[in-house]
């Protein structure tokens, strides 16, 4: 019997901490597969956050995502400070000191199923300057 080959087709993983509350949260990022430069012309990016992957509905955080040059994949992706203020302020429930979750970024070219390009973790927290 042949050795089976392990074929990793999920996304690259990219933790975020420390996004604060009322802060630009911009990370410049340069998308590429090996040394090519990943082209997004074309594209539409989406990056979102849930408390978990499975949950349903809205997502609870939904990011800025400006494509700065198309043909060498360079984005800036940015989580909107007052969005975050109010998730932490919690809505009627108490204010949270943190809030953690999952977020990632995917291409849409409108004709196949999109694909996640980047994943990971997210941790909000309040800035203290106001």
């Amino acid at each position: 019997m042949a050795t089976c080959v392990e074929l990793p087709l999920g996304p690259a993983c990219v933790n975020l901490t420390g996004v604060r509350d009322n802060d630009r949260n911009a990370a410049a990022m340069h998308l590429h597969d090996g040394p090519t430069p990943t082209d997004l012309t074309g594209l539409t990016l989406t990056a979102q956050a849930r408390a978990a992957a499975s949950d349903q509905g809205s997502p609870v955080l939904t990011a800025d995502v400006t494509v700065v040059s198309a043909a060498n994949g360079d984005i800036v992706v940015s989580w909107p400070g007052a969005a975050i203020a109010a998730l932490l302020l919690n809505g009627a429930g108490p204010v949270l000191k943190t809030w953690k979750g999952v977020w990632d970024i995917q291409a849409d070219n409108g004709v196949d199923d999109p694909q996640t390009l980047i994943e990971g973790k997210i941790a909000a927290v309040w800035d203290v300057t106001r």
